[in-house]
């Protein structure tokens, strides 16, 4: 059982009530007149104690007999029916399980994103033109409950909102722990209202508006997805780099920088030059495999509409810099982790969250080859970084 944690406890005139504060105010919560019972039971529940040990607080304070015991329970249920219809109180379980059907029964389909099963109850004008190529066949569906992450689209606005601790915040997005999950505002776009990604990153429900006809919609459903898979990956131990990547002698190649610092122009001359295959123009997704760093594909491609549905082996990683001349340089290990963590949009909203991303860094770096380049947007760029990479 879970305390709504807008609830406070106090005394008028020495009568116990039970009142609501802050988002409860906000929420329309009720306050609630209570007696010593109840008094007894709520200082119980702050606790954590479940029906078994509430009933016995009762009897022990009434000091009641085996015949007295029935009587102090259907108390102790009518109490705690009290609290939930008030919405003070609801069971550990309640809204935590997958739904099975929403309001327009959006069909459960199921996708493979690298290493991890996702579960999507979304509109198909969503499904379709982002996730589709990477579409679990009927053989290979699980049910929900076994995907690494269950996401389901509510159109409309939540019942009830919650509050919490920002955790960070900016033009685009406001982020925020509550008690129960970790909640994103949009403070952006026209359709999505807010998603929820539970403590574990295993469930995710998104409210918004559905407008099928209008373009920016699926489009803006799509990125708002974004968030709940990067906090499933840090689960996983799998992180997203801001990066172009290319394949080269079989394995993927990742070139990052800041933005304007020519990744897109640089993987272009490799295309061009070498006919180097690409990959992703904006994100990648790394992990570990059995000891060798991996490059999985990814849905996300920023505006570049360049992505892959294959998996490779991760060869390197080229930090990009502008210069007026071509020089490659290798860096300490130190900074070729560090570097890598800054290049991760996987959640560091938290020390532990941050902490998490640079072992993941040191971890990838120490199995790859990792270069500095300092370059112009002329061809002989590509040239100096492959003679680099062969050497």
């Amino acid at each position: 059982m879970t305390l709504n944690p807008y609830i406070f406890a106090a005394e008028i005139d020495g009568t116990p009530y039970l009142l609501p504060f802050g988002q409860g105010i906000a929420d329309h919560l009720r306050g609630i007149r209570t007696n010593e019972s109840g008094r007894l039971l709520w200082e119980g529940l702050c606790r954590g104690e479940d029906r078994p040990a509430l009933l016995r607080r009762l009897c022990d304070f009434y000091e009641a007999g085996p015949e007295e015991e029935g009587i102090l329970s259907e108390d102790l249920e009518g109490f705690l029916n009290l609290l939930k219809s008030h919405g003070l109180l609801k069971e550990d379980d309640a809204e935590k399980s997958f739904p099975s059907s929403s309001a327009f029964d959006f069909p459960c389909r199921f996708a493979q994103i690298g290493p991890l099963t996702l579960a999507l109850r979304i509109p198909d004008a969503v499904f379709d033109p982002y996730f589709s190529a990477f579409e679990l066949s009927r053989e290979k569906a699980l049910s929900p409950e076994s995907a690494d992450l269950c996401l389901e689209f509510f159109p409309g606005r939540p019942m009830r909102y919650t509050a919490g601790k920002i955790l960070a915040r900016n033009e685009e997005m406001l982020i925020a722990d509550t008690v129960e999950d970790y909640l994103f505002l949009p403070r952006q776009g026209d359709y999505v209202h807010e998603l929820r990604v539970s403590k574990d990153a295993s469930q995710a429900f998104l409210f918004g508006q559905f407008r099928e006809s209008e373009k920016a919609c699926p489009e803006e459903i799509f990125h708002m997805i974004r968030f709940a898979f990067l906090m499933t990956a840090q689960q996983h131990d799998l992180c997203v780099v801001h990066s172009a990547s290319l394949l080269h002698e079989g394995k993927a190649l990742l070139f990052s920088g800041h933005s304007g610092a020519g990744k897109s122009t640089h993987t272009k001359l490799w295309q061009e030059q070498f006919h180097s295959p690409l990959l992703n123009g904006d994100l990648n997704l790394l992990g570990m495999e059995k000891g060798q760093p991996m490059c999985y594909g990814l849905p996300w491609c920023g505006t570049s509409e360049i992505y892959t549905v294959q998996n490779y082996p991760l060869g390197g990683v080229v930090f990009l810099r502008q210069a007026p001349f071509n020089r490659v340089s290798r860096l300490s290990p130190d900074q070729e982790a560090l570097s890598l963590a800054q290049r991760m949009i996987t959640p560091a909203w938290t020390r532990e969250q941050a902490q998490k991303n640079l072992e993941l860094a040191e971890i990838l770096t120490a199995k790859i080859r990792v270069f500095q380049l300092e370059c112009t947007k002329d061809p002989e760029a590509a040239e100096v970084m492959r003679r680099a990479i062969e050497g």
